[in-house]
């Protein structure tokens, strides 16, 4: 049955077992999802951390929550809080006036994210092969959503003041993405830890990695596959991570209404300086100078049964180990991931 909120909308079930499919020939090909019934586990992450930081020390900054059962989760997604508890000024609305922690059951977190099932092989698999046939290894699918959600708590808010028009614009596509017209390269490709074979990185938080045709017309590189990307000038620079100084210029492309930011467009370049972004927003607070660059990973394994699986568990442990590989990779080495010892791995 089929339901629109509360209300009922329609039904439509087939219940037989003289049904003859015999006569199908070859694939039959369409959207196939598996019909499942699994316990319900609350997306709303502050139900989830105020249990765990009942149980333990609530000093991690940022928290990855897992369960080692399968949960009623079609797609293993789902969002991050964004900014929590510290604020940051001159990078966007949000960081400069984020959530209070009293809600997570903590002071010191500063961002988490959906829990996931750790089991799931569509995005925890330590190995194999990603879109567009790349081999992966390193848990590149599961990092790049964690790098993705985790960096929701400085990106992307940004605005800039347009040096062609003097006016004040936005750099995102939504309320938390870089426009995809942004180009936004990595500034350390991460690749090399998680494949064989480079692939195009642009931000973890989207945008593009435009190339310039020379002729009023811009491509945008193939970056299809959903690996770990790395972090762009303007990430490290909202994250703290670099001065204004170190922030390479960049640009946005301007495009006719309702043109896809996809394959070759016809674009106007406007060019995206830091100074740009500072007299928009203000300069960051705190600098680079003064921003932690060390922060605690609690990542915790929710079980259902006395003790957790143990194969699990150890993919636990494993993914802890990726993501403080990845954030000192994407930085230049500037950001140290640390495992809280108080983290149920």
């Amino acid at each position: 049955r089929m339901f629109d909120g509360m209300r009922e909308v329609g039904a439509a079930r087939v219940d037989r077992t003289d049904l003859d499919l015999g006569g199908l020939a070859g694939t039959v090909y369409g959207n196939v999802f598996e019909v499942f019934h699994y316990p319900v586990f609350p997306k709303a992450r502050a139900h989830v951390t105020s249990y765990i930081y009942e149980q333990v020390p609530a000093n991690d900054e940022i928290a990855v929550l897992f369960t080692d059962f399968r949960i009623d989760d079609l797609f293993g997604h789902g969002p991050s809080t964004g900014p929590v508890n510290v604020p940051v000024q001159g990078i966007g609305d949000f960081p400069a006036y984020p959530r209070t922690g009293e809600a997570y059951g903590s002071q010191h977190l500063l961002v988490t994210m959906a829990p996931q099932f750790i089991g799931a092989e569509n995005l925890w698999r330590e190995t194999g092969l990603g879109d567009n046939g790349h081999p992966f290894r390193n848990f590149a699918e599961g990092i790049w959503w964690i790098a993705h959600e985790t960096t929701h708590r400085w990106l992307a808010f940004m605005r800039f003041r347009n040096p062609l028009s003097g006016q004040i614009e936005s750099l995102r596509i939504d309320n938390s993405h870089w426009n995809h017209l942004l180009h936004s390269p990595a500034l350390y490709p991460v690749w090399p830890g998680y494949s064989s074979e480079g692939y195009v990185e642009r931000s973890v938080n989207s945008g593009g990695v435009w190339t310039d045709n020379g002729d009023g017309t811009f491509t945008r590189q193939d970056d299809g596959t959903a690996l770990a990307r790395g972090l762009s000038g303007l990430d490290l620079y909202a994250m703290g991570m670099i001065p204004p100084e170190e922030v390479p210029d960049t640009f946005i492309l301007r495009v006719s209404e309702g043109t896809k930011a996809r394959g070759t467009v016809s674009a106007t370049k406007v060019p995206v300086r830091i100074e740009d972004v500072i007299a928009a927003m203000g300069p960051r607070v705190p600098a680079a100078d003064e921003s932690r660059k060390e922060f605690r990973l609690g990542i915790y394994l929710l079980h259902d049964g006395v003790t957790p699986r143990p194969d699990l568990l150890q993919r636990a442990r494993g993914v802890s180990a990726a993501v403080a590989e990845y954030f000192f990779r994407a930085t230049g080495g500037r950001m140290l991931v640390l495992p809280n010892p108080n983290s149920a791995p």
